[in-house]
């Protein structure tokens, strides 16, 4: 209530005041208004009556011009029309040439098989000669293979024994060789054998040395992994402790930073302050000045009144055009029925008019007529300079209260920024305090790390230097544990190297013990294979001489097949010759008979290009062509004829389109002119019009003053009205939470948890209520007021609600199933109850409600839940087909038997 005291709004004869003053104004700014638009009226004529007569003549310059180029185009349309009648005799014209062109290709085919039929004899004569020289040419070669077939079978044999023999020469040859170049090769590596033996005894020597030199590295191979270790957790000791520096540093420049943002936010949030402060400001005067235009009255009272005028003027209108032809209404009076003028059943005139009128003789009631007549139109336009003047005002209404509708928008956003605003400074004042302590926090972390480091690397470096390593730099930890691998690798690799020089010392020495028995075993081999080779190359000379004494031809096959290839030359030959002359033969009688069908063809086709060329000159002249020339002159290509006719239709077009246009603006000019709005010149209205907008002006800005005296006094009025409406909105949500406190309130919380598993409870209830009345027509659960207790309603005792303790057996079964089918029934997004497992109680129900019971289940489980029943009831095992036996045996244990049970052998 302390935000309504200050300024106040004005009181009611100040606002009376200025009212009348806007009223004052607003009249004469409404003058001012309709004579400017009259103005502008005439204006707008002279310059549309100036267009138009324009627009004539450039139509009329148009048609000028496209007759000349119609009279231009009048040879080309001449051509066109001797080119459509030439496209008409186009199909007997391609008929001649067609004839024409296959006579000439009949002669010129007919004169090529005379031409080549001497030439077709003479080959055959020839291939009839050629003949019987293939045939003896082929007997003589067939004689000389009989001939020379025993010595070809003798020469093979000997052949056969030769090469069976030559490939025991050259396999004794191999042997020979191969056995004096393995002897080489044993000899060769014996003697690298004992060379490399003394270079291992060199080397053993060497290693050995090295080996004393580097005893100080004889633990390493074993305590390697315990140096990784150590170096392995410096490392992470001194990363921890780098990265906790880093973390200090990023919490300093997230401190700096934020503290930076904090400062932005408030200078922001200063910024949003005065926008908002400039939008109410806005919307303040918006308001103000749709109240200068409404004068207290509303959007819709006005359009009331402007209905009404409009009404009004309609009605005074019809009432002069009444007037207008009161003469002939006079002539249908009748008495009784009303006068449409003054509504009077008394009709004295209708008794005693005159038959006629004397020419010059004025009836008395004219003067009254026309004095009526005057005043009526006198009240129409008052009329209608009111409606104009209250159109103007709906139309300035409506503009302002679209600015109003945005300047409210523009300032409940600025509202909505501002809040978010405030929210997102208090959120970075509360993020740099949480920088601020987590900074604290590193920094002791990091002396914590910077400590535990110390005191570790002062320890590894005393055990380095039993090592002979001096103190190395903490950052280089990498090149030390490889220095430390190197050194354990290079122990390994000699004591490596030792063990293996020695093995093959030993192993070179066994070696050259095996070498010299092998070369021993080669040099007799080699002297075997030396006297069997000069035995079978005597054997082998003494074949060849027969050989070639027999057949001088090393290849018999060879000599055979050419002699056979020779045979099957001459046979084709014989064969290619007798086919060329059979075909030479029929080349003779195909020309013959070729030449005789195209001289009867020939000799038809000329008797039927006579007929066709006869045809065509009668129609040429039917057509108005002089010759075939003529014909031939008016022939148009197609691209060429559809562009002639194309121009010929955009000419047809154009001036049709011309005409119409030409025929408009003289109509339209004609009407412009009849209208005679003004005699005045455009250049005597504009000076005028300029003047009255000046006036304008001056009326603009005095009512713009005053609308927004009256625009601050209402939002003033306004403000006040929104403060003690917002005090009442406070009042009525401060009785909400009193409410909500009675309901859930409590320091313990009990209430809120009863309350709010009281809603789950009802909903659970609802569910085992629908079970419960298919189980039972009797009872109802109910949940007892302001606790998680059930009880229920017994309809057999009037409705009398009692407690469930009092239940019995069956009864308190038929409640638990119901409540379990109820659970199973509900489901939430986040838990689902697919299986239900129902142990005993169905022996305490009678068959009917058995039934039910098993009916609801069997539901339950087409809804693709899981039910099992454990049950000793007949009914029950007949009506489920999937059981589980449970069967005792000794031992004070029991067996399952049934689908998905087998038997697991206990381990150990």
């Amino acid at each position: 209530r302390a935000e309504l005291a200050g300024r106040e709004p004005l009181p009611p004869d100040a606002e009376a005041e200025l009212a009348d003053e806007l009223a004052r104004k607003n009249e004469e700014e409404q003058a001012v208004t309709g004579q400017m638009a009259r103005l502008q009226k005439s204006l707008t004529w002279v310059r549309e009556l100036a267009r138009l007569e324009s627009e004539l003549g450039e139509a009329h310059r148009r048609v000028e011009a496209l007759e000349l180029e119609e009279k231009a185009f009048e040879p080309a349309r001449v051509g066109l029309a001797r080119a459509k009648r030439a496209l008409e005799l186009d199909a007997g014209h391609e008929r001649i040439v067609l004839l024409q062109q296959a006579q000439e290709t009949d002669r010129q085919a007919l004169a090529q098989d005379l031409e080549r039929l001497p030439m077709v004899e003479d080959g055959a004569s020839r291939s009839r000669a050629a003949g019987q020289e293939a045939r003896g040419r082929h007997e003589a070669a067939v004689a000389m293979l009989e001939k020379m077939t025993p010595a070809f079978r003798k020469a093979r044999e000997l052949d056969l024994r030769i090469t069976a023999l030559s490939l025991s020469v050259g396999n004794a040859g191999t042997v020979a060789i191969e056995a004096e170049a393995n002897l080489n090769r044993l000899r060769e590596r014996m003697g690298r054998e004992v060379g490399t033996a003394h270079e291992q005894q060199q080397e053993l020597a060497q290693v050995l040395a090295r080996i004393e030199a580097h005893a100080v590295d004889a633990s390493l191979p074993d305590q390697m992994a315990r140096w990784t270790t150590r170096l392995d957790h410096l490392r992470e000791q001194d990363l921890a402790r780098q990265a906790a520096l880093r973390e200090l540093e990023d919490g300093k420049t997230r401190l700096s930073e934020a503290r930076k943002q904090e400062k932005l936010a408030r200078d922001q949030l200063e910024k949003r302050l005065k926008k908002a402060a400039a939008a109410q400001e806005t919307q303040m005067r918006t308001e103000a000045r749709l109240g200068s235009i409404l004068l207290g009255r509303t959007l819709s009272g006005w359009a009331r009144e402007q209905a009404e005028l409009s009404g009004k003027s309609l009605e005074l209108k019809q009432a002069l055009q009444r007037i207008s032809h009161l003469d002939q209404h006079r002539e249908h009076l009748h008495e009784g029925e009303p006068c449409p003028l003054c509504g009077s059943t008394d009709h004295p005139y209708a008794h005693s008019r005159p038959t006629g009128i004397v020419e010059g003789e004025v009836p008395e009631n004219t003067p009254r007529i026309d004095d009526a007549r005057r005043r009526l139109q006198e009240e129409i336009s008052q009329v209608d300079l009111t409606l104009a003047e209250l159109v103007l005002r709906l139309q300035e209404a409506n503009r302002i209260e679209h600015e109003l509708e945005t300047d409210r928008t523009t300032e409940r956003k600025c509202r909505e920024e501002l809040a978010s605003e405030r929210e997102a400074a208090q959120e970075l004042v509360h993020r740099a305090e949480l920088i601020a302590r987590e900074l604290e926090a590193r920094a002791r972390d990091h002396g914590r790390h910077q400590e535990r480091l110390a005191q570790d690397w002062a320890v590894l470096c005393a055990d380095l230097a039993d090592l002979g390593i001096a103190e190395p730099e903490l950052g280089r930890l990498d090149p030390l544990l490889e220095d430390l691998g190197n050194r354990r690798d290079r122990w390994g690799a000699l004591m490596w190297d030792k063990a293996r020089l020695e093995a093959e010392i030993t192993n070179r020495q066994v070696s050259l013990r095996h070498l010299g028995e092998q070369v021993q075993a080669a040099v007799e081999a080699l002297d075997a294979c030396r006297t069997g080779l000069e035995g079978l190359r005597r054997e082998h000379a003494q074949l060849i001489g027969e050989r070639d004494s027999l057949l001088p031809d090393p290849d018999v096959d060879g000599a055979e097949r050419r002699l056979r290839e020779a045979i099957a030359t001459t046979h084709m030959t014989l064969e290619s010759v007798r086919a060329e002359g059979e075909a030479a033969a029929l080349a003779v009688a195909g020309s013959r008979a070729r030449i005789e069908a195209v001289q009867v063809r020939i000799a038809h086709r000329e008797i039927e290009v006579a007929t066709a060329r006869e045809a065509f000159h009668h129609v040429l002249a039917a057509a108005g062509f002089v010759d075939p020339a003529d014909y031939l002159a008016a022939r148009m290509s197609d691209v060429g004829r559809r562009e002639l006719e194309r121009l010929e239709s955009e000419f047809v077009q154009r001036r049709t389109t011309l005409l119409e246009a030409r025929a408009g603006l003289d109509a339209r000019l004609a009407v412009q002119r009849a209208l005679e709005v003004t005699d005045r010149s455009s250049e005597a209205l504009e000076q005028e019009i300029s003047e009255q907008v000046a006036v304008q002006k001056e009326c603009f800005e005095a009512l713009g003053r005053l609308r927004q005296r009256i625009g601050e006094n209402d939002q003033l009025k306004l403000r006040h009205a929104r403060k003690l409406e917002e005090f009442e909105h406070q009042r009525l949500e401060l009785g909400r939470w009193d409410q909500l406190h009675d309901l859930i309130g409590a320091a313990d919380g009990k209430k809120y948890r009863v309350f709010a598993q009281g809603l789950t409870l009802d909903v659970v209830i609802g569910h085992a209520n629908r079970q419960l009345r298919e189980l039972s027509d009797r009872y109802l659960l109910v949940r007892e007021k302001d606790t998680l207790e059930l009880c229920v309603v017994d309809d057999y005792q009037a409705g009398e609600i009692r407690s469930t303790r009092n239940l019995s057996g069956g009864e308190t079964f038929l409640v638990s199933l119901a409540l379990a089918l109820g659970l199973a029934r509900m489901s939430s997004r986040n838990v689902r109850v697919d299986s239900l497992f129902l142990d005993e109680g169905f022996g305490t129900l009678d068959d009917e409600t058995l039934e039910n019971a098993l009916g609801i289940l069997a539901g339950l489980r087409q809804d693709g839940k899981l039910i099992g029943v454990i049950s000793h009831v007949a009914a029950l095992k007949e009506r489920i087909g999937v059981q589980i036996r449970v069967t005792p045996v000794r031992g004070g244990r029991s067996e399952l038997s049934g689908p998905g049970c087998r038997s697991v052998k206990a381990k150990g």
